[in-house]
């Protein structure tokens, strides 16, 4: 009995000591083999095989790669290197999707797939592709800066060929960025920078060679085009001597004067003036639109001032003010109320000469909108007086004056 008691505990000693005495957990292998897989060839357009290799490894070994059609299983390799082969028909004319797993030893697996395109029976392309269009078109004028090149072609092209084809010394392929649209017939060229404006029109050209191609490798003939961008003008409308003037509160007024005036009158009652100036419009180009006009401002020389009037007639931070105004085709005694547009605030005087100027760019558009055949404009002080019996007057040139006509200065885009 002692004897068989000492026999059983030995062995019960000897098993957990060859288990590590139960206190560990067993480990194992845990990393899968990697795969990659190659079907060849890859576009299929006759009956008959394709190849498929696979490239596997393991930390450990790899026991075999099964390959699949699909789901559907092809065969088992167990020996590097890892092959296949499966026949195609016209049957399976579209695109297949081939599976390579790899599996190790302790049960891990890994995947690659390849695609395969099948055209079996279709005529071999041998058409050259074509230029369906291009925008801006060629021959084109008056492009905006902002505008991309768009170029749609009659079938899928070869990207790389095709962007590599782009040849330009105006807008060199350094400087712009190709994208394409997801059925490979549209190729966008986007400049880095805005394109520029002249007086005259700048020309921007550019062509696609020959080493264009399609997918099957068939050349675009070669293809040139070239479009322009807006002019860019800038002109000066005098104001109209006919039409400016002043007018006074108590009704007098006078357009024949070189000089306008603004501010109040110590020998009539404290009376106010006020002066008005018109722009003709009738030299700028017929169809000129409010969108195209970049620039418009307003020049009109001081010759010269009388008391106080930008202290005594302003009201808090105000100076000369600038009304856009409509009073027609002449200026009368009623015209000192006016029809007011808008208040384009105060004139701005320069640091280097006795200009005052201001951006008329809104009444500008607001006239070309509204089909206006003149600009109008009216100065005032925000005070009608200050009732001390003392002249505040600012005298201006008008368009009477030989020099220093009040001036339009006007910037636009034409085609």
């Amino acid at each position: 009995m002692k004897l068989f008691h000492v026999a059983l505990l030995l062995t019960t000693a000897l098993s957990l000591a060859a288990c590590g005495g139960g206190d560990t957990t067993p480990t194992g292998d845990t990393t899968p083999p990697t795969v990659n897989l190659t079907a060849a060839p890859a576009t299929v357009t006759a009956a008959g095989a394709v190849g498929l290799t696979a490239a596997a490894s393991d930390n450990v070994g790899v026991t075999g790669v099964t390959f699949y059609r699909g789901a559907t299983a092809i065969s088992t390799d167990t020996t590097s290197p890892y092959e296949a082969s499966d026949n195609v028909t016209a049957a399976d004319n579209g695109a297949l999707t081939y599976r390579a797993v790899a599996s190790d030893a302790a049960g891990n697996t890994a995947e690659a797939t390849a695609g395969v395109s099948v055209n079996i029976g279709a005529a071999a392309d041998t058409t050259a592709p074509s230029v369906v269009s291009i925008t801006p078109a060629s021959g084109a004028t008056g492009v905006d800066k902002t505008a991309n090149i768009v170029v749609t072609f009659s079938e899928k092209m070869n990207q790389a060929a095709t962007q590599a084809a782009y040849q330009s010394t105006d807008l060199p392929a350094a400087g712009v960025v190709f994208s394409w649209n997801a059925a490979g017939t549209i190729m966008t060229i986007n400049p880095n920078a805005d394109l520029t404006y002249t007086a005259a029109g700048k020309t921007y050209a550019f062509n696609l060679t020959s080493t264009a191609t399609d997918l099957a490798g068939n050349a675009l003939p070669p293809k040139n085009s070239s479009f322009k961008t807006y002019k860019q003008i800038t002109t000066t409308i005098n104001s109209t001597a006919a039409l400016d003037g002043y007018v006074r509160s108590d009704g007098l007024f006078n357009t024949n004067n070189i000089l306008l005036l603004i501010g109040d009158s110590g020998a009539v009652d404290n009376s106010t003036y006020r002066s008005y100036l018109s722009f003709d419009l009738s030299g700028l180009p017929a169809g000129l639109t409010s969108a195209n006009i970049l620039a418009a401002t307003l020049t009109v020389r001081q010759s010269s001032v009388v008391g106080s009037p930008y202290t005594d007639l302003d009201v808090g931070a105000s100076d000369l003010i600038l009304d856009h105004v409509n009073y027609g085709t002449s200026l009368t005694a009623t015209d000192f109320d006016p029809t007011v547009y808008s208040n384009l605030g105060d004139i701005i005087s320069s640091a280097t000469a006795a200009n005052y100027f201001k951006s008329t760019l809104s009444a500008l558009k607001d006239d070309l909108s509204n089909n206006r055949t003149r600009s109008q404009y009216r100065l005032r002080f925000a005070k009608l007086t200050d009732g001390d019996g003392v002249a505040d007057i600012a005298y201006l040139d008008s368009g009477d004056s030989a020099t220093n006509k009040p001036r339009l200065e006007v910037t636009y885009l034409i085609p």
